[in-house]
């Protein structure tokens, strides 16, 4: 340590107690001098040069010559013996005036090194030595063994400093010109013990020639003798080839020291490594992310500092994926790629080759008109290439426009029209009503009957298809069979008779009813209010209104027309030969029977005993004319079907008309007699009698 005379000089030629307390601590630990530091002792000691040589001293890279040393001690005006101190503690040492050198050290091994100065003062001039014997140095126990030369600068002596190890046969190696100062030491000695035994050989010798010089007496002074304890360097840290940093795929890591014999330790986890860690001997591989870490120590040297080296191993770029993905599609399609690996860049192919970074690079969604195979390749720096990725995309375009069958054009009667497309597995949707068809609309499941004259829209879809162009169809129906017969005025009324019409509770007509020329008070069993001031009464029973002749005009005027209309329509149906008729169907039993548009002719009466059929299309027309009476019989129904309508259908009858219980009975009824409708039966279309009509509990609408 320094001493306290010592310190305190120090501190008052830096200038500034925080400075000299630096250079104090920069001595005792051997250590660098900040920058204001330095400045300051560059300003203190009045030469840089001094200065440099002074930090390289306290580092023990430099021992200070003569002119360092004058400079140390002017500037900062220490006596001898706080320059003393100030020496003692400087790794690097003083030159002295003679220098001293010694032939490499062999045989006995000292584990201490050792420091030793002296002093020898006399009245006139001073002279200081320092000798330094490193750790390892070592003393032979048999011819010249260890010595080093002292040459004095005031008298021109030469020293030769031998050591004689005891037990040994070591010999005077002096040469005949050097004054020879035998050291005897022990072989077991310590450093300090050489130490104290070197500086009191040299002070017996040394103060005498002195004193002989001087011709005064000079004293010797022993210094303080210091150990130096055998401090190796530090093991060279742990080095990591290849260094850290991201990788793309596992890295074989070699640790090495610069430390010959250095054993080195390591983790991968993170952890702080000891020398209970993994001793490395081969290199490490590194197959994903994480830290190596390693201690490099060797005996009897300080272990080294933990090195680490942080490996990032990103493996392959994530395979690439489409967006819409593969399959079969009608139009062109724009197919965005993508990576889960962010920043990945793409090249691609349509050729169906392998994409190389050579390929097309990828800068927006890849348009795929035709049906072909899109494969992509993703890279990223530090990262190894993905897999290839394939999607194969079908561009089939639209579903072939549907075609029918028979073609659009004009017809007589109901048309089945079939649709189809050369798209094999369509599905179809079809309007009528002239609006475009949409898969909302109506599906196509066979086909499709067109009673009336109108248009056929299909629109054909298939998987993996664009929807096609809608298909259209008009189509004209002439009707089948005869014209309708004109009803004219009369056809204004859903019942009309011109001699009463009578029923029991229950009935329920929708429509208005009508008698003529017979008088309101033929309106019987009705909930009837005449109301004879104004042109028609009501019932409770009639969804419209009865009208009589006594109503108000001009309901007595249209009535006589309607009578006549209605006279004039069974005329007609009864007269009606073109197309020519059917006679006498099945003897006029139609139980069973199914009739297709057209006139049929009975010349006796027609019985209904089962159900029958009349087949037709909305504008088909029925013509029955029945020389007898018509009976249905109860519970039995005409039928109708193909889209026929019940106002297109006329039963003429001569007889009486009977309308069974329960029965259905579809058509516009004409007869010349009476018609009688028994209980619960239901009528669809219109009932015409140019005698009474009697009703019970029925159900009468178009």
């Amino acid at each position: 340590m320094l001493s306290l005379e010592a310190k305190s000089c120090l501190i008052a030629g830096m200038g500034s107690i925080l400075s000299g307390n630096e250079l104090i601590l920069a001595i005792h630990n051997h250590s660098v001098l900040s920058r204001d530091a330095m400045t300051r002792l560059q300003t203190g000691l009045s030469d840089k040069d001094v200065a440099i040589h002074f930090q390289a001293c306290i580092l023990g890279n430099y021992a200070l010559s003569l002119r360092d040393q004058f400079f140390v001690q002017d500037s900062f005006d220490l006596p001898l013996s706080a320059l003393a101190s100030v020496f003692q503690n400087l790794a690097g040492g003083i030159q002295l005036s003679f220098p001293i050198r010694s032939n490499p050290p062999v045989n006995v091994s000292m584990p201490f090194g050792f420091l030793f100065t002296a002093q020898v003062m006399g009245p006139a001039q001073q002279q200081s030595f320092v000798m330094t014997f490193p750790a390892g140095s070592t003393f032979a126990s048999t011819g010249n063994g260890k010595y080093f030369e002292m040459y004095s600068g005031a008298n021109a002596d030469k020293y030769y400093v031998w050591y004689s190890v005891g037990g040994g046969s070591n010999s005077d190696p002096s040469p005949s010109d050097f004054m020879g100062i035998e050291v005897d030491i022990a072989g077991s000695d310590t450093a300090a013990q050489v130490a104290a035994k070197t500086q009191a050989a040299i002070a017996a010798e040394v103060a005498a020639a002195y004193s002989s010089v001087l011709g005064a007496a000079v004293t010797f002074i022993p210094a303080t003798n210091y150990v130096i304890p055998a401090i190796s360097s530090a093991v060279a840290n742990a080095t990591f080839s290849p260094v850290f940093g991201a990788y793309a795929s596992t890295q074989s890591v070699s640790l090495s020291s610069v430390t010959p014999g250095a054993l080195i330790y390591f983790t991968t986890n993170g952890s702080t490594p000891t020398t209970s860690s993994t001793l490395y001997s081969a290199p490490i591989s590194v197959a994903s992310t994480s830290t190596v870490k390693a201690l490099a120590v060797k005996a009897g040297s300080p272990n080294s500092a933990i090195t680490s080296s942080a490996y990032t191993i990103n493996g392959a770029v994530a395979t690439p994926t489409f967006s819409p993905v593969a399959g079969a599609y009608g139009p062109t399609q724009s197919v965005t790629v993508s990576s889960a690996t962010s920043g990945a860049t793409f090249y691609y192919t349509l050729n169906g080759s392998t994409p190389t970074t050579s390929s097309t690079l990828y800068s927006g969604p890849v348009s795929v008109s035709a049906s072909e195979t899109l494969k992509v390749l993703a890279v990223k720096a530090v990262f190894l290439d993905s897999a290839v990725a394939s999607a194969a995309y079908t561009i089939n375009g639209a579903v072939a426009t549907p075609t029918f069958s028979p073609v659009a054009g004009t017809y007589a009667g109901t048309q089945n029209v079939t649709v189809s497309s050369t798209t094999a597995g369509s599905t179809f949707y079809y309007t009528l009503n002239g609006s475009t068809p949409t898969t909302g609309s109506t599906l196509y499941s066979g086909p499709v009957a067109i009673s009336a004259s109108e248009t056929l829209k299909v629109l054909a879809v298939h998987a993996g298809f664009s929807d096609s162009a809608i298909g259209s169809a008009a189509y004209v129906i002439t009707a089948l069979g005869p014209t309708a017969v004109d009803l004219a005025q009369a056809g204004a009324y859903r019942v009309f008779s011109e001699a009463g019409i009578s029923t029991s509770a229950g009935t329920l007509i929708t429509g208005d009813i009508a008698v003529s020329p017979i008088a309101h008070t033929a309106i019987i069993g009705f909930t009837y209010t005449p109301n004879l001031a104004g042109v028609s009464g009501t019932a409770t029973e009639v969804t419209g209104a009865v009208f009589t002749p006594d109503n108000a005009v001009p309901t007595p005027g249209d009535l006589t027309t309607a009578t006549t209309a209605m006279t004039n329509a069974y005329t007609d149906a009864a007269t009606r030969a073109s197309p020519a008729p059917i006679v006498d169907l099945n003897s006029g039993d139609l139980g069973g029977q199914t009739l297709q548009p057209g006139i049929y002719k009975f010349s006796t009466a027609v019985t209904i005993p089962t159900n029958m059929t009349i087949n037709g299309g909305v504008a088909d027309v029925v013509i029955i004319q029945i020389a007898g009476a018509l009976d249905l019989t109860a519970g039995m129904s005409v039928l109708l079907t193909g889209g026929i309508l019940p106002q297109n259908i006329f039963w003429q009858a001569s007889g009486v008309v009977s309308l069974g219980v329960s029965s259905v009975f579809n058509g516009v009824i004409l007869g010349a007699v009476g018609i009688d409708v028994n209980t619960t039966a239901t009528i669809h279309g219109a009932l015409y009698s140019q005698t009474a009509i009697t009703l019970l509990d029925n159900a009468i609408s178009a």
